[in-house]
Order: structure tokens, then sequence, then C-alpha cells
């Protein structure tokens, strides 16, 4: 992208429309554009808040996009742990305003997935080894999106 850039700028130059500002770029793939001498500014807007859609983003080592950290998260209480390796929280769709981004990302909780949803409730596991989810015990969750952050204010830390 920053090669067609380049040459954008320059025939804009060779016909007189020189520009010194050259803008573009976003949450995931600012690295790219800020690295490629090509650009002034780069624009970045969802790395304020970190959602889980772009903290699934894998970045240059193929491991997830950690760049930044999640800014805006939602708290869930574990309300019970019915298996081995499970639990359920008091999080659920209607809590998480689920839609794009898909489902939320815990936060601070390696090894732990929130898998699956209802209405009210959300079902998290573990891999083997990890630190299992202790009931009662509050758990930060990355929004599906900054949308779904911003409508659920009432679960906002």
């Amino acid at each position: 992208m920053a090669a067609i850039v380049s040459e954008t700028v320059r025939l804009l130059a060779d016909s007189g429309l020189a520009s010194a500002i050259v803008t573009g770029g976003g949450t995931g793939s600012w690295s790219h554009e800020a690295g490629s001498g090509v650009y002034t500014k780069v624009q970045p807007g969802s790395y304020v808040f970190m959602d889980a859609f772009y903290g699934r983003i894998a970045g240059d080592d193929g491991a997830p996009f950690n760049e930044f950290e999640h800014s805006l998260t939602l708290l869930a209480t574990v309300t019970s742990t019915p298996a081995s390796g499970r639990a359920m929280v008091d999080a659920g769709s209607e809590a998480l305003k689920l839609g794009f981004g898909g489902l939320p990302m815990m936060v601070d909780c390696s090894g732990a997935e929130y898998y699956e949803t209802d209405d009210e409730h959300g079902r998290i596991r573990w891999s083997e080894g990890a630190r299992p989810l202790e009931s009662t015990a509050p758990w930060r969750m990355g929004t599906p999106s900054t949308k779904a952050g911003r409508a659920a204010q009432g679960w906002v830390r």
C-alpha cells in the first residue's frame, strides 16, 4: 500500500498538487504506515478502546495484535462453575450488545475464552493449565466493539 500511496503523492506533485501532509492508516495497519516513510500523519482510532475485534487481529509476528491495551472493559461475575474448565458469568448478549466484533475477549486471564452466550449469561472455558475462574470473582472482558462498549454504559468500568 505504501508504494501505491508514494506513487500517488509523486504524481500529484508532478501535476502541481504537492502536499506537505500525507495521511491514512488505521488501528490495524498503523505500524505499516508509520514505518513506511510515506505518511506524515497516521490515523488509528479504535486503539483508544482496543475492542475485541482489533484484539483478535494478528500482528506482524502472527500473534494477536497487542500494541495497545483494552481501555474499555466490561465486568462480569462468575455465577457458577458447572464443570471443570468451564464457568458461567452474568454478562450475556443483552449486556454486551453483541454484533460487529463477535464475542468479547477475556482480559488479564490467559487461556480463558468467552465462547457462548444467551440473553443473560455467558459461558467461558479455559485451556489446560490455565488459572480457573473463581466463583463470584469479577472478570474483565474487552468489549466486542466500541459500539457495544458505548451501549453497555451500566457495565463500563
